[in-house]
């Protein structure tokens, strides 16, 4: 096994080979006691059936780094406290020496939720993309894939995507798609 890097800002050294993925929990529903240290964050590269592992620091960071390039990756979330109970999962595409910043991530029923500002529309009526940039020291372009099944809305009333406004925070719930930062929205919410 290879442990990932520290939860400090530290970026594991500069130089490396290695991959990185890293985040924060900001919120875990049903409600965890506000108590965002101690998840576990474990990247399973099935190819070479190897595990990397990181655990949350009290502010809900972490970062992994190892070598787990590849179009079969699963990142599980979970609950040490609970007997390593699955709080999420999903699958990326990890690519040679990527850095992977999955920005804020609220874990709910084991699904991905985050919120962040709009920063680029590319929508005609309700399908196309949007482009989110991700917080923190090292913010990542974020790309939302949006089609006509996706639910927008705002102040509870449903709206098309090219409704939408650069600079309107969103929370978006969906799937991580198999390349780089890309997620298949299912709802967005403008905040």
């Amino acid at each position: 096994m290879d442990f990932g890097g520290t939860n400090d800002d530290d970026d594991g050294g500069g130089g490396s080979t290695d991959e990185v993925i890293r985040g924060t929990i900001t919120e875990i529903i049903p409600n965890r006691e506000n108590n965002l240290a101690g998840i576990t964050v474990s990247v399973m590269e099935e190819d070479a059936f190897q595990t990397f592992t990181d655990t949350t620091s009290s502010s809900g960071t972490f970062f992994i780094e190892g070598n787990f390039a590849s179009n079969n990756t699963t990142l599980d979330f979970l609950d040490d406290d609970n007997g390593d109970e699955l709080l999420g999962q999903t699958s990326i595409n990890i690519f040679p020496e990527a850095e992977v910043n999955l920005g804020n991530i609220t874990l709910e029923n084991g699904t991905v939720d985050f919120d962040e500002d709009l920063i680029e529309i590319n929508c005609t009526d309700n399908s196309g993309s949007l482009t989110v940039e991700s917080e923190g020291s090292d913010p990542v372009d974020i790309i939302i894939q949006v089609s006509n099944s996706t639910v927008i809305t705002r102040d509870n009333d449903d709206i098309d995507c090219n409704d939408l406004l650069i600079g309107q925070t969103l929370d978006i719930n969906g799937n991580l798609l198999g390349f780089g930062n890309n997620v298949d929205a299912d709802t967005i919410e403008v905040l």
